[in-house]
């Protein structure tokens, strides 16, 4: 079953958006149908929670960082922690590098502080929890959110002021539904009509 226009495709990815379109586009050529919405889920939260604030009953100011932006945060930490180290700029991008994909894991498959330090049994370990918390502490101090902190807190919102209420929805792309993903769909399929979407 192919979405209405009053429906959203929702997918993981902006090259997956863009696919989406062109295949949309052509059939608009054909007049067979209108284009509904497509959005990448990162995009799509962003604009219904900004749509949410400018009309509901929470005042609240939030950055999203894209991930350039979460990127830098990254290394400025990690370099001010390793200046004394004297190590090589190519070094350090690796280590952000790894740091970074650590850091979307233990998001995506909800791994608890407490049992990411029950692990510090390595300077490593030790290191990237320190620089973890340094991360998230800016985050807090300066209502930044990264984009997966901010999936995490969508949830939160969505629960409690129930942002995303009586849509039809259309998931793609989710073939791999990490816990944060499987999660936010089981939250918003409380108050929307959730459907795989599938291309025929």
């Amino acid at each position: 079953m192919l979405p209405n226009t009053s429906s959203t495709i929702i997918c993981m990815t902006e090259n997956q958006v863009q696919d989406f379109q062109l295949i949309y586009k052509e059939k608009l050529k054909k007049n067979i149908i209108r284009l509904p919405n497509i959005y990448s889920i990162n995009r799509w939260l962003k604009i219904e929670y900004i749509k949410f604030c400018m009309v509901g009953s929470i005042n609240e100011s939030y950055t999203i960082l894209n991930g350039i932006e979460e990127k830098l945060l990254w290394e400025k930490i990690i370099q001010n922690d390793l200046k004394k180290d004297k190590i090589e700029k190519r070094q350090v991008n690796e280590i952000v590098e790894k740091v970074i994909s650590a850091d979307r894991l233990i998001r995506e498959y909800k791994i608890s502080n407490n049992e990411l330090k029950n692990n510090e049994t390595y300077e490593e370990i030790y290191k990237f929890n320190k620089w973890r918390d340094e991360f998230d502490d800016y985050c807090t101090q300066s209502n930044l959110l990264s984009r997966l902190g901010f999936i995490e807190f969508f949830k939160e919102k969505q629960r409690e002021h129930k942002i995303i209420n009586g849509q039809e929805i259309f998931i793609a792309g989710f073939d791999n539904k990490t816990y944060i993903y499987q999660e936010l769909i089981d939250i918003l399929s409380k108050e929307n009509i959730i459907k795989d979407y599938k291309y025929e």
